[in-house]
């Protein structure tokens, strides 16, 4: 195991949540945080278009800045799987609150 330091023990848990005192989950390459941000954006851009494509009476600079929006919120987000979803889910009742209701 990694030594944070001298005499202290570093599970491989406490090391990818970067609690080993060494660096910034250094379990990670530059390269794997690089895919995992190339990815991420890569699902919000098809979350927008997923968003645009269901509500085409909402000018489409209004949907990128709600997700964009929506999407800084979450920038803190260490677990970072579910960020996708979590924008898209905010944004779509965002919008469907927004939408008149049919007259009865």
């Amino acid at each position: 195991m990694q030594q944070a330091s001298p005499g202290a023990e570093v599970t491989l848990t406490d090391a990818w949540r970067g609690r080993s005192g060494v660096g910034d989950n250094e379990l990670v390459s530059a390269d794997q945080r690089q895919s995992r941000h190339s990815r991420e954006a890569e699902t919000i851009a098809q979350v927008t278009a997923r968003l645009r494509d269901q509500f085409p009476e909402v000018p489409a600079g209004d949907i990128d800045a709600l997700v964009q929006g929506r999407y800084g919120d979450l920038a803190g987000s260490k677990i970072r799987d579910f960020v996708p979803i979590l924008v898209e889910r905010g944004v779509k009742q965002e919008l469907a609150d927004r939408r008149p209701s049919p007259p009865a």
